[in-house]
This record gives C-alpha cells, sequence and structure tokens, in this order.
C-alpha cells in the first residue's frame, strides 16, 4: 500500500512549472527604423511596435521601454475571492451531489469555467487614443514574477482569463505600450482564487476538461494541479480519416500554458474509435502518445481491462511524462474510472469522487450519467476488498490485477 500510494502522493506534490514568459533582448545587429516598411517602428530600438504586423522583417517586435510620462496604469482590485465557477456550477456544488440532473444532463456545453476578467484604467488621457497601441498583461504565482509568468495582449482595458488554478494567489501588472515604443507599467496587485473543486477547464473544441488536482483529501491536503488532467476526445471518433477538434486556440491551451507533455487515449483501436490516429497524436510530435484501448462493454471494467490498468499505472510511475492528459471517447467513463483510482488511492473522499464522476453531465457527453451507471461495473468491486479506507481498497484491488509496487516507485 505504502508503495504505491506514496508515490503518486509524490507525483501529485510535484510542482510543474512551466514559465511563458520570455525577456526582451537585443540582437548583436539590431534592424534600423529605415528597414522596416510597415510604419510602426520604436524609435529606442528600432524593431516593430505592432503586435500584429505579420511583415517577415518584422519578426522581431519591440518589448516597450519604460519611461516616465503623462500616463498611468491604474489597476482595478479583484474584489473578494475570484470564483471560477459559473453560476450553475456553483449551485450544483452546493447541493448534494446526486442532485446533478437538476442542473446538467450531458446533452450540452456546460463544464467550461467562468472568466476572471481583469480590469485597469489610464489616469490621464489626453491624446492617449493616437498613441495608444495595446496593453500587456502579466500575470504569475511569483509575486517577483521570477516565474510562472502567463502574459496576454489586448486592445482593450481588460482582459477575460480561463483556466486559473483554484485555492491560488496570483499577481498581476499591466504594462501600457505607446506607438513610439515607450511604454508605462502599473503597479503589482493581487488576488486569490476560490478553493472549490473541481478545476474546471476551457479548451477551445473539446468538452468535458477538469483538472484531477484541487481535491481535498482525507488528511486535509490537496491533490496537486496542473499534472493529471481529464477531458473529451482531441479528434473524432470512429473514422478512418482524422479529423481533428481541439482547433489552434485549445492546442495552445494544452501547450502552452498547461504544458502537457503525454496523452494517454483509452479509446479502442480494433474498431478505429480512435478516428485514425496511429503514433502522433492532435497536439503534434512534440507530445508523446500513447494508446491504452480500454474496453467499456464488460461487466467488470477492471478485469476486462486489467492489462490497460497495470500500463496506464506504468505511465504514471514516470514522473517525466507529466503533465498528462487523459481521455476515452467523452471523457466520462473509462476516463472516470482511471479518475477514481487515481484520486481514491491518494486520499480523496468517496464522495468527492462521485462528484467529479457527475461534472460531466455539464459536459457535451450525448447523455446524463449517475452513480448507478457505474456501481455494478467497477464500484461494488472495489469496495469489496479488504481495507478500512477507501484508499487501502483501491491499493488491494491494484494489487490483485497485477499493478506492480517496483513499477511505482
Amino acid at each position: 500500500m505504502k508503495k504505491i500510494s506514496k508515490l503518486l502522493s509524490a507525483l501529485m506534490a510535484l510542482c510543474i512549472s512551466v514559465s511563458l514568459f520570455a525577456a526582451c533582448q537585443s540582437p548583436s545587429k539590431p534592424d534600423t527604423p529605415e528597414a522596416h516598411v510597415c510604419g510602426h517602428v520604436c524609435a529606442t530600438c528600432g524593431f516593430c511596435t505592432d503586435p500584429l504586423c505579420g511583415d517577415p522583417i518584422c519578426a522581431d517586435k519591440c518589448e516597450g521601454h519604460e519611461v516616465t510620462g503623462n500616463y498611468s496604469v491604474i489597476l482595478t482590485p479583484v474584489e473578494g475571492e475570484a470564483d471560477l465557477h459559473t453560476d450553475l456550477q456553483k449551485e450544483y456544488l452546493s447541493e448534494g451531489y446526486n442532485s446533478v440532473s437538476d442542473y446538467a444532463n450531458g446533452q450540452e456545453e456546460k463544464s467550461r469555467p467562468k472568466a476572471l476578467r481583469l480590469k485597469w484604467s489610464v489616469s490621464e488621457n489626453n491624446g492617449l487614443d493616437n498613441k495608444f497601441y495595446y496593453y500587456k498583461i502579466f500575470l504569475s504565482t511569483d509575486e517577483t514574477f521570477g516565474k510562472n509568468v502567463w502574459t496576454y495582449t489586448t486592445f482593450t482595458d481588460y482582459a477575460d482569463v480561463y483556466n486559473l488554478m483554484i485555492n491560488c494567489n496570483y499577481y498581476w501588472k499591466v504594462a501600457l505600450h505607446l506607438k513610439d515604443g515607450s511604454m508605462s507599467v502599473s503597479q503589482t496587485s493581487s488576488f486569490r482564487t476560490a478553493a472549490s473543486a473541481p478545476r474546471n477547464l476551457y479548451v477551445s473544441g473539446i468538452t468535458n476538461v477538469r483538472d484531477l488536482g484541487g481535491w481535498e483529501t482525507e488528511d486535509g491536503a490537496e491533490v496537486k494541479q496542473g499534472l493529471l488532467i481529464r477531458c473529451g476526445r482531441l479528434n473524432k471518433s470512429n473514422r478512418s480519416d482524422l479529423k481533428i477538434e481541439i482547433d489552434a486556440k485549445g492546442k495552445d491551451a494544452m501547450l502552452k500554458y498547461l504544458g502537457v507533455k503525454t496523452e494517454i487515449d483509452l479509446r479502442l483501436v480494433d474498431n478505429n474509435e480512435v478516428g485514425g490516429l496511429t503514433n502522433v497524436g492532435p497536439l503534434g510530435s512534440s507530445v508523446k502518445y500513447i494508446q491504452c484501448p480500454m474496453g467499456y462493454s464488460y461487466s467488470n471494467m477492471l478485469l476486462g481491462n486489467r492489462n490497460q490498468i497495470i500500463k496506464i499505472f506504468a505511465i504514471l510511475a514516470d514522473i517525466n511524462n507529466y503533465p498528462i492528459i487523459y481521455h476515452c471517447n467523452i471523457g466520462t467513463d473509462r476516463t472516470g474510472l482511471i479518475s477514481f483510482l487515481v484520486n481514491g488511492l491518494v486520499g480523496v473522499p468517496e464522495k468527492s469522487l462521485y462528484r467529479d464522476y457527475l461534472m460531466s453531465n455539464f459536459g457535451d457527453i450525448g447523455g446524463k450519467r449517475s452513480i448507478s451507471d457505474i456501481k455494478g461495473i467497477y464500484l461494488d468491486y472495489v469496495k469489496g476488498f479488504d481495507g478500512i479506507t477507501l484508499s487501502k481498497k483501491i491499493y488491494n484491488c491494484l494489487e490483485s490485477l497485477g499493478v506492480p509496487a517496483d513499477s511505482n516507485r
């Protein structure tokens, strides 16, 4: 028990830090203003100041040069804790887990989180319209902005931010960029997100996406966020010609924001449920794509998928694979089984495991789900094993299936 549970606890505790912030560096031979033909040239560094300019000669962009001027950016504080759930999701989370059918039935997309709107203003606005170019927002979990920094560019005085971690402190500031290359940077402000799990995610083009982390365990710890992400399929199932459903914006969220390294596809291969995929998944060659085809019509999904469960836990045992996304077709039943085993093993309470499963009803999954759907195919079987806690029962179940302890160190 200790070997597997300690390993997964350690994996969940691993901090994945993906910094997307790159500082502006001057090349040895900077372009001159005369070299640009777009008309948007910084007089200080000679680089293009237009973030939307696609001229090849303007590939290097001016990052701005902070000066003391007439324009001060003033941030609007985020009031209280930022709750990232929609009103409908919050209502369900405040009720018993079995009340889900009152809020969602799996027939339409309701799984995406609410955006947090960050707002600001400029104190001196005289003539700004003729000089303004854009705002750049810096958001970080580090007060010094030395790591874990994400940036957003906008032409408005607000930005809608998705996919923040729950129960987390954030720091942010805004830089006003002017056409002449100068910029004014605001003071830093901070806010905290609410602790309510699950951490739902907005990944454009796919449904039913959420972090396995964020849940509180029986001993009061929190499952680490950003390591294991469950979701629906990234491409159409049951077709020979590949049709990718996740779009460019969704890929950016997966690759640049979430930093995904591995995709585990639980769909069947022999009937081409995988939709034409072989060695490379929809996210491209930079992401390890692994097929672990699990059947879904077994009377006992654990016994029927014994070899695949062993393989999946071997993948989870390798820290080099993280962050990992895993999915079946709609990210509910086979995906739900793996989620139940992993989070149950690390000590997430039984009712929270049920809640996580039932949250799939907020996705566009083709029909509603209830706990009775999983009772006979794996829930009763797991709970029949020896153990005072559910975690110990799951450990004994995995051991009986042949999940080797030495592959989970």
